[in-house]
């Protein structure tokens, strides 16, 4: 807890340091802002790792079942990802080896929600893929990098883009349920042609 009470008192710093520096005509509030971005990056890189670090294994036996197939303990293996603060989070985790399947099956992977991501956080992945999906890459990724404060790179947007898109169902011509045409979601997607014109009834429908 040393480093966040050293970040807690440089806080004040940098206040009184803008402070100062706005005072002399050095420095304009978007600055600061810029400044002060940084520094809360810093701090919230710092309170997602001391989560992610205190989180438990879900899964502590040798031998478990893994949807109807026996799993066994193969040691643990590293855990790494960037957090939305663009701080690399590094631990270790429980491994299984699932039977008649390759790779391993990592419980802990799923209870953070890292399992459908690719290197970075949920959070992160989201934002890469909702920036990446409305335009072209290098564009993307400097509109993130401007909107949370660290760099990105086109090619993370890309990654993240295409991996979180191979997840998505592709069936374009699949009628929706009629109980379901009358629910509501948070986001649907639909086909359009050239003329803009809607050429199926519905494409994706998400919901929580």
């Amino acid at each position: 807890m040393n480093e966040l009470r050293e970040l807690l008192i440089a806080a004040e710093l940098l206040v009184n340091r803008s402070i100062v520096d706005i005072d002399r005509g050095e420095m304009g509030l978007k600055e600061v802002e810029d400044r002060i971005v940084r520094f809360i990056n810093r701090v919230g890189a710092l309170l997602v790792d001391r989560v992610v670090q205190g989180v438990r294994d879900p899964v502590t036996e040798n031998r478990v079942w893994f949807d109807g197939k026996q799993a066994l303990y193969k040691g643990d293996t590293p855990l790494q990802f960037i957090n939305r603060f663009g701080a690399r989070v590094s631990r270790k985790r429980r491994g299984y080896r699932v039977e008649g399947q390759k790779g391993r099956w990592h419980p802990l992977d799923e209870k953070l929600g890292l399992h459908v991501c690719c290197g970075y956080s949920p959070l992160m992945t989201y934002l890469l893929s909702l920036c990446g999906s409305g335009e072209a890459f290098e564009p993307s990724a400097k509109k993130l990098s401007a909107a949370v404060g660290i760099e990105m790179s086109a090619t993370a947007v890309q990654r993240n883009t295409e991996a979180v898109g191979r997840q998505m169902d592709d069936r374009p011509l699949r009628s929706i349920d009629s109980t379901r045409q009358n629910t509501s979601c948070d986001l649907m997607l639909v086909e359009i042609d050239g003329t803009t014109s809607p050429q199926i009834k519905e494409v994706c429908c998400f919901s929580n």
